[in-house]
């Protein structure tokens, strides 16, 4: 029974160990180009460096890290290239998602459309703190995915959502204590959206969508072109994990 039960065990350690990582990645405690330090990890995780370093393969395969020969793994790092490779694929998946969620959408699908709108709302008027914000909007564009009842295109959503925050939570902060900006860019946006759907017009929806999404892409290159100025003038830029 013990042999039958370890390989379980050690895959739910895998697992765990995987979803801290990453919850250290997207939160900034493991900054971009940081090194995975097996033993110092091991260690304050209480395990052995076998889950650590198949939870640290996982993570490359995500995107999330890259190993270097002799080196060991390292926290991947996000410049422009990598912005506009991830938000091409965003734009590509997103549009066509409101197609197929519009040709599949119920009365209650709507509602719930609509009610996570509203939690948006909330995290905007609680006080503007963008990572819940972001949160929020990205939970607001799942339901869309979910909607489409195409489980392969939710995982492949599902998939983007570290890469997602990395970049966009920071940036997202960034812009915001450099210019003052507030989340009131999903107000300017959403709402369009919305009415798109209620209209049950999908090419409206698509086109709304790609809106949203091209502002976004453009926005957060602004704001990389603005970082590499004040770093390349002497300037410290703080950086949580992710951004480059």
């Amino acid at each position: 029974m013990r042999s039958d039960a370890e390989p379980i065990q050690i895959a739910n350690i895998v697992e765990i160990v995987r979803e801290r990582l990453t919850s250290q990645i997207v939160d900034g405690t493991l900054a971009a180009g940081e090194r995975i330090v097996e033993v110092q990890l091991a260690r304050n995780m209480n395990i052995s460096r076998a889950p650590l370093r198949e939870a640290c393969r996982l993570l490359e395969q995500q995107g999330l890290l890259e190993s270097k020969p002799r080196r060991g793994f390292f926290v991947k790092e996000f410049g422009s290239d990598a912005i506009t490779n991830l938000m091409e694929l965003r734009i590509a998946l997103q549009t066509e998602a409101c197609r197929l969620a519009l040709r599949r959408m119920q009365d209650a699908d709507l509602d719930e459309l609509r009610r996570r709108y509203k939690v948006l709302q909330s995290e905007i008027a609680d006080g503007g703190d963008v990572e819940k914000a972001l949160d929020a909007a990205l939970h607001f564009h799942r339901q869309i995915f979910e909607m489409t009842r195409n489980p392969r295109l939710v995982r492949a959503f599902d998939d983007l959502l570290p890469d997602i925050h990395i970049v966009s939570a920071f940036l997202n902060r960034f812009e915001q204590s450099q210019t003052g900006m507030s989340n009131a860019f999903y107000e300017e946006h959403i709402p369009s959206l919305i009415t798109a759907f209620e209209a049950r017009d999908s090419e409206r929806a698509a086109a709304e969508m790609r809106t949203y999404l091209e502002r976004a892409y453009f926005s957060h290159l602004s704001v990389h072109s603005e970082m590499q100025r004040i770093k390349e003038s002497g300037g410290t830029v703080t950086r949580p994990a992710g951004w480059v």
